[in-house]
């Protein structure tokens, strides 16, 4: 590990992160990420709403 660097837990192993940016880089992908999840995620949960309600 570089002596100011930062080990970041991404998923089984760890990501050498030397720099600000690059932890920048990785939050950017990771919130980009769990949009995309809830992006596809909200038709599915906005139908069992309905299903729900038509009860």
């Amino acid at each position: 590990m570089h002596p100011r660097g930062i080990r970041e837990p991404i998923g089984n192993y760890y990501m050498e992160l030397e720099t600000l940016k690059d932890l920048y880089i990785h939050e950017l992908k990771d919130l980009y990420s769990a949009e995309n999840q809830i992006i596809k995620a909200l038709p599915k949960m906005a139908k069992s709403t309905i299903n729900v309600a038509a009860k």
